[in-house]
This record gives structure tokens, sequence and C-alpha cells, in this order.
């Protein structure tokens, strides 16, 4: 499922996957909307205050685990505690290139968190992405 005009929030300490992900979303889907943070908190910030504001721009985040300031956990867990109205319409997708599987199953206990991709994204990981969902409507679980 594509969504009209996604609007894409990367979480990643990273510039280099900030590169990649733009490069496959644009390549593989036409994306040219983007908001880009260097760690959790300021995304966490970003997203409160569209929330109060009442703008709900942000329709997936592309999240990484490992970060400085506040980790991919613990925005997992600061995303949970926004009012449902705000965070309903977005899905998170989980980026990681931690190989370790345990971290990719605890990000996954999450409800918010609807696939976990490695890195690098490619452009053929689009559909699934911008979904987020797998053959039976449930957790895509990519590439691990």
């Amino acid at each position: 499922m594509y969504v009209d005009s996604p609007v894409i929030m990367i979480v990643d300490d990273d510039p280099h996957a900030h590169f990649f992900a733009k490069r496959a979303l644009s390549k593989g889907a036409g994306i040219v909307q983007f908001k880009e943070y260097f760690n959790g908190r300021d995304a966490i910030t970003s997203l409160r205050s569209a929330c109060s504001s009442g703008e709900a721009e942000v329709t997936h985040v592309l999240l990484d685990i490992a970060m400085p300031i506040m980790d991919g956990f613990e925005f997992l867990e600061a995303f949970e505690d926004l009012p449902r109205d705000c965070t309903k319409n977005i899905r998170v997708v989980l980026v990681s290139s931690s190989p370790n599987i345990s971290d990719h199953r605890r990000a996954l206990q999450h409800d918010c968190v609807q696939a976990v991709f490695e890195k690098a994204l490619m452009p053929s990981d689009c559909p699934m992405i911008l979904g987020s969902m797998g053959p039976q409507g449930g957790v895509a679980y990519a590439a691990v």
C-alpha cells in the first residue's frame, strides 16, 4: 500500500544511513519528503510539537537502535507515550545494523514497530517499508 504523499522521518546518528535511506526511497518510490534527525530525543521533540500543534505530517519513521542521547528503544517508549491520536497513522520501521536478533525481537515487542530491516535499504524494500505489512497483514521481518 503506497500512501499519496508520505513524509519519512529518518532517525539515525549515521549520515550515511540517511543518504542510503533517502536514495532507496527516492528511487524505489519517488519519495521526496524527509525529516532527518540524528538522535531519538530530537525526533520525539518534533513529533510531540507536531502533535500539540495539530500537524500530522509524518507518515513513517525509519529508526535505528544504537544512537547517542536517546537510543531507538528509548524512542519507542517515548513514542508509545505520545497521544494515540497523534501516532496511530505513523508506521515505525526499524532499520538497524545490529546483527543481534534479540535487539530485533525486542523492538518488535513494541506494537508500533511494523517491520525490521537491516541496513542499507534498497529500492526493492520500498513496498514493505511503505506498507509495512507482511503477506498475512502482520509484521514484516525482512533481511534478518
